[in-house]
Order: C-alpha cells, then sequence, then structure tokens
C-alpha cells in the first residue's frame, strides 16, 4: 500500500509572524494591555474565566472556619492574581532567551490555559533552531527557570520574614515549574525532549517519538489522578486529556509525511514541531551534522 501523501505548505515569509493552528482567530480574541522592550502583552479572554476558577477553588480550599470571609476573599484573589502573574514573568523569560540567541519576539499572549510568544521573523527562528541544536532547548528552558529562581526567592523570604503568603508563592512557582518540565508535548519539557532527541535522531523520528512518549505520558498522569488522586483533579485530567490530543494529532501529522521526499518531509515536520529544518541529528551550539541514516537530511 502507497503510504499516505501530504501537501506541502510554502514557508513562511521574512519578518513574518510564525503563526500556528488559529494563531489570527486567538490574537484577534486578546486585548493589548502593554508594551516591554518592544513585544506587545496580549491577554486573552479566557483568562477572566481562568481567574474566576482559581479565585474558587483556593478560596474553597483555604475555608477551613478558622478564617474570615475577607481572609478568605484575599486568598482567593492572592491566588488567582498571582498565578498569572508568575505566569507572565515565565514567558518573558521565554522572551529574554530568545534575544540572547540573537531572535526577537513580536508578542505574548497570555491565555487560561498558559501562555505563548510569537516570534518576529518565524523562518529565521526554525532556521536557527535546525542550524544549532541546543538551542529550541534553551529557549524553553528559560520560562521554568524563571519559576526556579522565584521559587527559590520566595522561600528565601519567607524562611527571613515567615509570611504565609511566601510559602504559598514559593510553592506555586514550584507546581509551575515541575509541570512546565514535563516531558510531554506541547509542554516546555516535551519541547526540550524533541531538541534532545534531536542530538541523536532523525527529525522525523524524533519528533514522532516525542509525541508519542507526550500520549502516553498524559494518560499515565490521568490513570494518577483517577486512581491515586481518587478521581481528584478534574481540572488536570481535562489538561491532560486536551495534552494527549494536539500530541496524538500532531504524531499523526508527522507519520503522514512518510511517503514524501526526504527533503519535502523534513521542511513539514520542521513546521510542524517548530524545530526547524533540520538535516538530522545535531550538535549543541554548533551547526547540525551532515545527516542521519535514512535519508533523513534536507
Amino acid at each position: 500500500m502507497a503510504a499516505p501523501q501530504m501537501a506541502t505548505a510554502a514557508p513562511p515569509a521574512r519578518n513574518e509572524p510564525l503563526r500556528s493552528s488559529g494563531w489570527g482567530s486567538r490574537m484577534a480574541s486578546s486585548t493589548r494591555v502593554g508594551s516591554v522592550r518592544g513585544t506587545e502583552v496580549f491577554v486573552h479572554w479566557s483568562v477572566a474565566v481562568g481567574m474566576v476558577l482559581v479565585f474558587v477553588v483556593n478560596a474553597s480550599a483555604v475555608d477551613d472556619g478558622t478564617l474570615s470571609s475577607g481572609e478568605v476573599t484575599l486568598a482567593g484573589l492572592l491566588a488567582a492574581i498571582s498565578l498569572y502573574v508568575f505566569v507572565l514573568l515565565h514567558e518573558f523569560g521565554h522572551v529574554e532567551a530568545h534575544r540572547c540567541v540573537g531572535s526577537g519576539v513580536s508578542s505574548v499572549t497570555l491565555m487560561m490555559l498558559g501562555g505563548a510568544t510569537v516570534p518576529k521573523d518565524g523562518a529565521a527562528v526554525l532556521e536557527l533552531y535546525g542550524r544549532r541544536r541546543g538551542t529550541k532547548a534553551w529557549v524553553h528552558f528559560a520560562g521554568p527557570l524563571v519559576n526556579i529562581v522565584l521559587f527559590l526567592v520566595f522561600l528565601g523570604l519567607y524562611r527571613a520574614a515567615d509570611g504565609w503568603a511566601f510559602v504559598y508563592m514559593a510553592a506555586l512557582n514550584a507546581v509551575l515549574a515541575v509541570y512546565n518540565l514535563l516531558p510531554v508535548s506541547p509542554l516546555d519539557g516535551g519541547e526540550i525532549l524533541l531538541d534532545l532527541l534531536l542530538c541523536c535522531l532523525p527529525l522525523h523520528v524524533a519528533a514522532y517519538a516525542t509525541y508519542s512518549i507526550a500520549v502516553v505520558g498524559a494518560f499515565a498522569l490521568i490513570i494518577f489522578f483517577v486512581v491515586v488522586e481518587g478521581g481528584g483533579g478534574l481540572f488536570s485530567i481535562v489538561i491532560c486529556l486536551l495534552i494527549a490530543a494536539i500530541s496524538a494529532y500532531r504524531a499523526h501529522l508527522v507519520w503522514k509525511t512518510a511517503g514524501l521526499p526526504p527533503e519535502q518531509r523534513n521542511v513539514i515536520v520542521g513546521r510542524i514541531t517548530g524545530a526547524g529544518n533540520a538535516p538530522g541529528p545535531g550538535t549543541f551550539g554548533g551547526a547540525a551534522s551532515g545527516g542521519g541514516g535514512g535519508g533523513s537530511r534536507v
């Protein structure tokens, strides 16, 4: 049986922001709230829904009868506001990493389930990721690194001042760091895993392996929440289902390129993954190698 074919798409033009899976509609549903060092900041309407959910969940969790209604309200507001502030700082960690490697970021959009950055020159970023393995891993690690630093800062403040709010802030950043470093795509950990696999595997193999691991990992987390937590963490289960669906779809797109010529396949998979047009296994910080076996070279 002939392998399925996949139509090619024109590569992004120079100086065109890299937009994927409906970025235009997402931006249209967002409100610009300012600009930081040339990077525009947008807030999607879904953030309001997320803040209400975080407020309700955290206010209910701390309401043990010993706190006044004002203290319960304050705890809920602190949770809702601080969470999205830390997510925004996380995204600016990615922005600064982009600057460090010589690429710029056009905008940062804060959404209910996280945030996202849009490079100023999508084609240049893909080219950079393809030439220098480790660059994509560093850019994605920079976000959780911000949360790790904030965790240490608030932990130090708690030990110095012994305030409950400092403990909460430290715990919140610890959760954000660990969550984002899980090796499941499209989280930062999954993108880091992809870049590490590209040091020894052709692009299409590394991509399929990354997305397969993400699907298995997401369902493993669902089993954990159902069995260990007794069905608790419904919101986390929904997130895991979304991750599994996105990863399975991307794995399907990668599989559909199987019958294409190597150069054409790598261009398409490079755009699916955002890993760049890699010629196969590469080296950290340097040019990618001359290509892996099996016709994976661009």
